[in-house]
């Protein structure tokens, strides 16, 4: 019983502590939503869009994620396969 009561209320304290995990699942009809200081090659409004760039057969998402990492303030906010998002915080 002490064990049971126990294992319950570590595993409440655990969650209740929890941040979760708020990511946005489709990002592909605003990528930039309201952001001021954001822009995408998916968004297609003017004043959030950046034109594609065009990569060699050699580039990868890492090497792009390395050289996207020496900006100021940025950092890795998703990564998952081939999708990258960096964001710069100053």
């Amino acid at each position: 019983m002490k064990k049971a009561a126990l294992l319950s209320i570590t595993f409440l304290g655990l969650t209740a502590c929890s941040q979760g995990v708020t990511t946005m699942t489709d990002r592909s009809q605003s990528p930039c939503g309201d952001k001021p200081n954001c822009v995408s090659t998916q968004d297609t409004r003017e004043e959030y869009n950046l034109t594609p760039f065009t990569l060699t057969e050699s580039a990868s998402i890492d090497a792009i994620e390395q050289v996207a990492l020496d900006l100021p303030g940025a950092k890795t906010a998703v990564k998952d396969g081939n999708y990258l998002r960096i964001e710069c915080h100053i």
